[in-house]
């Protein structure tokens, strides 16, 4: 789950982004900057120590990152560790591409089947989903035996459940409706 903190945080940075037209730069820098960090995770445990000063702390930011990043991807990183949240860049970061693509007209689509979908299959959901959505479908399949076969999608918080254990589980409880009702 993230936090309200990251969203806050995603949200303000894209609006900066936004008003300075720098959006996709912005995203850019900060997946460059997680994966950097995940490559070299002694970098996030020194940013996050507390025995190292702020100052030291921003040194080594220009250091490493300032010939790669934009001056508003450097001095963000820098807000975070004077705040003390750089621990949610993950978060952040994740928030903000959300922004993006829902800014660029991409939406987000988590397909859940009981076995992998054929290429087939994905093409046919896709051109469908495109059409339904009025976007570009960024699919998101993901495999669940548990719900025994069908197909259930989530997208911008809602969820259709096409599932055939979503169908045996209405039809048992139009059986317990009506057994209870004689």
């Amino acid at each position: 789950m993230k936090s309200a903190a990251a969203n806050r945080y995603a949200r303000a940075l894209f609006a900066l982004a936004l008003e300075r037209g720098e959006l996709e730069r912005i995203d850019r820098d900060l997946l460059h900057v997680v994966q950097s960090i995940r490559q070299e995770p002694v970098c996030s445990r020194f940013i996050a120590s507390p025995t190292i000063t702020d100052s030291e702390k921003e040194s080594f930011m220009n250091k490493v990152f300032s010939d790669h990043l934009s001056l508003l991807s450097v001095n963000f990183l820098k807000l975070l560790v004077a705040k003390r949240r750089f621990c949610e860049l993950e978060a952040i970061q994740e928030e903000y591409h959300f922004f993006y693509e829902k800014n660029i007209g991409v939406q987000e689509v988590v397909a859940v089947s009981a076995v992998p979908l054929s290429d087939s299959n994905k093409s046919r959901l896709l051109t469908v989903l495109r059409q339904k959505l009025r976007s570009e479908i960024r699919l998101i399949p993901e495999v669940d035996p548990h719900i025994l076969g069908g197909l259930i999608l989530r997208f911008d918080g809602i969820e259709i459940n096409g599932s055939y254990k979503n169908r045996i589980r209405k039809i048992a409880q139009k059986l317990q409706a009506s057994y209870e009702g004689t």
